[in-house]
């Protein structure tokens, strides 16, 4: 968060939320949340005793192409064990969705008590229409300007979008897939004809169809212990003090939750972002090189 007045107004919000759905009855949900907001709301609710989970895979309205393995799509509470038992049976509770498993950007969905967690999201289900993934694509290839992520952001928020109204943008080629506030679809369709120069389509994607898998690719290195901040240095080329620096101002995140310190060690298939650099799977130890240090494997997002 970037100062103590936005956080005092998130922690309100995420309780009007959830009061909203616990106490008065009806679906509730935020806008699009950071990794650092999520942790905010997640604490907040924890205060509230509210039932969170994150969704699976088989909750998210858009699959990617193929498998993706990750740590922080599957499914897990946040209250304690011994009340895992009353969720889904008559109990308010709450989740994350991005619209698609690995998603960053998420929104919290505050469900009353009348709802039950589906199998699966259909068309039937008022969760499905909370989030719809649109697909850019030019309009002519010969005269692409071959755009980024940046650019597609950019271009939205030149139309008087503003950040939390939009999630995760995945580009592949010259095209992208956009998720936004389904609430948003029309004016975006209709509105967004260029992006950096290049004239492009903008269509809706429909529940089930596929979305492209974010590619990883496997790195290996040496570190001197398993502290996150001995690996983001060896992740992201980065000196030991400008990772502890990136711990301590709370941009780093691992499944989605901040690390406890400096010398918090992240389990084999944790999923970590750092904000301004990216994120990647650590995969573990893997050994012990000639010099003592510990070798360490990773997949690294593209």
């Amino acid at each position: 968060m970037k100062n103590n007045d936005e956080e005092l107004y998130l922690r309100g919000r995420i309780r009007d939320l959830w009061r909203g759905a616990s106490e008065q009855g009806y679906l509730t949900h935020s806008r699009f949340l950071s990794l650092s907001e999520q942790a905010v709301a997640l604490d907040e609710l924890r205060k509230e005793g509210a039932y969170t989970v994150i969704p699976a895979a088989s909750l998210s309205p858009f699959v990617p192409e193929a498998p993706i393995s990750s740590a922080g799509s599957d499914a897990s509470f946040s209250h304690p064990a011994s009340e895992k038992g009353r969720f889904g049976a008559g109990s308010p509770f709450c989740l994350l969705s991005g619209g698609h498993p690995d998603a960053d950007r998420r929104i919290l969905v505050c469900c009353p008590s009348w709802m039950e967690l589906p199998a699966e999201i259909t068309a039937d289900d008022p969760l499905e229409n909370l989030i719809t993934c649109l697909h850019i694509t030019p309009r002519s290839a010969r005269f692409t300007d071959h755009p980024g992520h940046r650019d597609y952001l950019g271009a939205l928020m030149h139309l008087g979008f503003s950040r939390e109204e939009i999630g995760d943008i995945m580009t592949a080629d010259d095209e992208a897939w956009i998720f936004v506030l389904q609430e948003m679809e029309d004016v975006i369709c209709r509105e967004l004809t260029s992006v950096r120069r290049t004239s492009v389509s903008v269509s809706p994607l429909r529940p089930g169809n596929p979305v492209p898998v974010q590619r990883t690719v496997r790195r290996s290195g040496s570190i001197a212990s398993e502290r996150i901040d001995c690996i983001i240095a060896l992740v992201f080329k980065l000196s030991r003090s400008r990772a502890q620096e990136l711990v301590a101002s709370e941009a780093v995140f691992c499944n989605g939750k901040l690390p406890s310190g400096l010398s918090y060690t992240p389990s084999a298939g944790e999923r970590i972002s750092v904000r301004g650099y990216g994120k990647f799977i650590y995969r573990g130890v893997t050994g012990k090189t000639k010099k003592g240090r510990c070798a360490a494997e990773f997949d690294l997002f593209e």
